[in-house]
Parts: C-alpha cells; structure tokens; sequence
C-alpha cells in the first residue's frame, strides 16, 4: 500500500513519516522496475525461441532436400553402373561371336536365344532365374545388375526378369533372322534403356514403348559403343519423333531406321 505523504513536516514525527514516505516510493518504484525487467526479459527470451525454432525448421527443410537429391542421384549413378555393365557384357558377347550382337528377346522371334533368356516363355510364365538361361548370363552373373534399384516389385511377366530392355533394332524389329553385326549400326545408336513401367513382355522394345519415370525428368541409356548417358523425357520424345535413322531408330535394315 503507497504511504500517504505528509503534508507538513513538524519536528521529529513529521520527519519520520516523510523518510517513512520516501523509503515506501522508492520500494514501489524498484518492484515495478523489476517487474518491467522481468517481462522484457520474458519477451525477449520468447522471441530467440521463435527465431531458433525458425532456423531450426529452416534447416531441417534444406537437409531433407539435400537427402533427398543426394539419394536420387545415388541411385541414379547406379542403375547407369547397371546398364555399364550389361553392355560390357554384350561387348565381350560381340568379341566372341565375330561382332554379331546377341538377339534381343524379340517375342517373335523366340525360340531365337536372346539376351535376355532362351525362348519361348509365355508372358505370365517369367521367373527371375529366367536371365540364367540368356546369352549374356556366363559374362555378367550378378543378379542384381538386371534390376534398377529403383524398380521395386511386384514385378510382372519379363520385368521379373529385368528392368532394361534391349533396342528391337538390334535384329531388325522382328524382321531379320539374326541380329546385326556392330559395324553395321551408326555410331550414335542406343542399345539399352530403362523402359516404362509397365506393358513389356519379353527382352527388347520398340522406342515408342517409352523410357521409365522412376528417375523424374530422364533415365539412363546406354550407346552401341559402351557409353551411357543421361536422356530427359523431352530429348527421349524428340528423337523418337525424328522421320529418319538416328540414336533410337538404328535398324541397320532400312533407310530411316525403323
């Protein structure tokens, strides 16, 4: 309770009750200081912990992002470490074999032996120890070469088998009893691809069969010469467009390709 000031200091009493006033005004002024302080500080701390909360979310935001990207490319460089080594295989094939390509599992084809497995299989009949029987198995024996890491299952029909498809140019798309020699394809021209998610029954494809999503924007694919490279959706759309031979329509066989 404030003290009442004295009106009029007389003699000792009004002396005592004036510093009695005085002592009572400078008590309530220090706790309303210290109450001030204590909310400024209670303020302030508030603040630093919304903006440590914000930088905090900030962060967390940008490593999620960055995990993400990373594990994507991650799996990126390994399904072109697959599709490396399929070819390689395939080129050590084409060594043996006087430069001729393997046949590509084209379903008409069959009981050609391909690739891929030895025909004929019924489309609902694959198995993965399937890829045992193919042409390349006795040079590339590791099963999970065959796969994208990406390409989770259940898979079906051929896809158990593999997630890469050889170009049916390889043996003329079906019209040519044997496939190809190398020297015969153009240099550019693509042998392997990721192909789209669903819809193949065997070991090769038709470029309008499509290219796989599982990568965002592209996928890998791989050249008649061993090397891969990085093909967006656009790019792959484009040069299946194209009117003439080129990298996806390279059938040794005929003028524009197809």
């Amino acid at each position: 309770m404030t003290p009442t000031a004295p009106v009029k200091i007389d003699g000792k009493c009004g002396i005592l009750e004036w510093l009695s006033w005085q002592v009572g005004e400078l008590h309530i002024a220090k706790e309303f200081d210290m109450r001030s302080d204590s909310r400024a500080r209670a303020a302030f701390t508030l603040i630093e912990l919304l903006v440590v909360v914000a930088i905090i979310a900030l962060l967390v935001a940008i490593l999620t992002s960055s995990i993400a990207h990373a594990k994507a490319s991650a799996w990126r460089v390994r399904c072109a470490a697959n599709q490396k080594q399929l070819m390689t295989a395939v080129l050590i094939y084409v060594n043996d074999y006087r430069d001729t390509m393997p046949m590509p599992n084209w379903a008409s084809q069959d009981p050609a032996l391909g690739w891929l497995y030895q025909g004929p299989i019924r489309p609902k009949k694959f198995e993965p120890w399937h890829r045992e029987t193919g042409s390349i198995w006795r040079y590339l024996t590791e099963a999970g070469v065959y796969h994208c890491p990406k390409h989770d299952p259940p898979h079906e029909k051929s896809a158990k088998v593999t997630s890469y498809l050889m170009n049916g140019a390889i043996a003329g798309y079906g019209r040519e009893r044997w496939s190809f020699q190398v020297p015969k394809f153009r240099v550019e021209a693509l042998v392997f691809w990721e192909a789209e998610e669903t819809g193949w029954n065997d070991g090769s494809s038709y470029p309008t069969e499509g290219l796989t999503k599982r990568h965002g924007k592209g996928a890998t694919v791989v050249g008649i010469d061993g090397h891969t490279e990085w093909m967006t959706h656009d790019q792959y759309l484009q040069e299946m467009q194209k009117p003439i031979a080129g990298k996806l329509w390279c059938n040794p066989g005929t003028s524009d390709g197809r």
